[in-house]
């Protein structure tokens, strides 16, 4: 009897398609040989070393950051195109496409998330923008909230993964459709980032679509850093952003290196 009352009482507590870790059941009076227990009375299901679920959820990505962002307090988020996706900011939905996952660089991920047979993420391990900055909770997917980035630390991340794993030219017609972006929050992040590419990339689509937000940046308090950085090979130079891009991004007759 007193077992039923605990796992109601834990039930009760546990959003739906979300994984509960040793670490919660125990604050909720449930130890290991009782989680094994439930587990072989039909209550609960492992979804991995060290995590259950309730027995006839499904969960997937989003329901399994919910419990990195709000049981073991980890510094991860959804971001880049992911994040612009989740808003309805992005047409680039491909098929087969990952999630993709900013972790504050060194932060234990553990392997039930980034090895699940359940979804697919791509995990980056980076601090070139600060921890916790301008993200936004998502709460219309389920039984829970979760943070993702804002549509403005979204871009950058992005920026970041350009061109190795994103193409310029799609970056930029991104950029095209952020008409709404908030100039404050874009000053704040450039200021705080530590990607001098980045930042340079960012200035240089972010004039170049017109916005009217632009017009609000203060650049001189941006640290461009100094020296030419070479994007892509056989690019076109930008003189005022010292940045060798692809060629259609750059209009005018520019000397190719």
């Amino acid at each position: 009897m007193e077992n039923e009352i605990i796992i109601n009482k834990l039930l009760q507590k546990w959003p739906k398609n979300t994984v509960a870790v040793y670490s919660w059941l125990k604050e909720n009076g449930v130890s290991r040989p009782l989680a094994e227990y439930y587990r072989e009375s039909g209550w609960l299901d492992t979804f991995g070393v060290g995590a259950f679920i309730r027995r006839g959820d499904q969960v997937n990505e989003f329901g399994a950051l919910f419990t990195l962002q709000e049981y073991l307090k980890l510094p991860v988020h959804i971001g880049g195109l992911s994040a612009l996706n989740l808003q309805g900011l992005s047409h680039y939905l491909r098929e087969g496409t990952v999630t993709q996952v900013f972790n504050e660089y060194k932060s234990p991920v553990p392997s039930w998330f980034k090895k699940s047979e359940f979804f697919k993420v791509k995990i980056y391990n980076t601090n070139f923008l600060p921890v916790y900055k301008h993200l936004v909770m998502k709460s219309d997917v389920g039984f829970y909230q979760f943070k993702i980035s804002s549509p403005e630390r979204a871009i950058l991340e992005v920026l970041y993964l350009c061109p190795d794993e994103f193409d310029l030219t799609e970056a930029f017609h991104l950029v095209e459709n952020l008409v709404s972006l908030r100039p404050k929050v874009i000053q704040e992040l450039l200021e705080n980032c530590t990607s001098i590419k980045v930042k340079r990339l960012a200035c240089f689509m972010f004039e170049k679509a017109g916005h009217e937000w632009f017009k609000r940046l203060d650049l001189s308090k941006i640290d461009l850093g100094s020296g030419n950085r070479k994007i892509v090979e056989h690019g076109a130079y930008d003189s005022k952003y010292k940045i060798i891009i692809p060629r259609d991004l750059k209009d005018g007759n520019n000397p190719t290196v």
